[in-house]
């Protein structure tokens, strides 16, 4: 399976989406945030987010940013700043 690279620019960050868990760090996410947030890993970021790492599971928007579908899975391209949160 070939594998594209994809680097960030700026303040962006890439995110593999993860729709199969509904609970967050031990705290169950209500079905109504289900409905409008959405969590996966950071897999890459642009040379000046300071945030975020790659690696960190993160929770944001599913309305946020730009949608790609690839070989591994579903993928969002977003500003560092539409992170909602790292999730410990």
């Amino acid at each position: 399976m070939s594998k594209a690279m994809f680097n960030p620019l700026g303040d962006r960050v890439s995110v593999r989406l993860d729709e199969r868990l509904k609970e967050v760090g031990g705290i169950v996410i209500p079905e109504n945030a289900q409905k409008a947030a959405s969590y996966g890993e950071v897999v890459a970021v642009g040379p000046t987010v300071r945030d975020v790492t790659v690696g960190n599971r993160v929770l944001l928007y599913k309305a946020s940013g730009t949608h790609m579908t690839g070989d591994c899975g579903e993928f969002v391209i977003l500003r560092e700043g539409q992170v909602l949160g790292v999730v410990q």
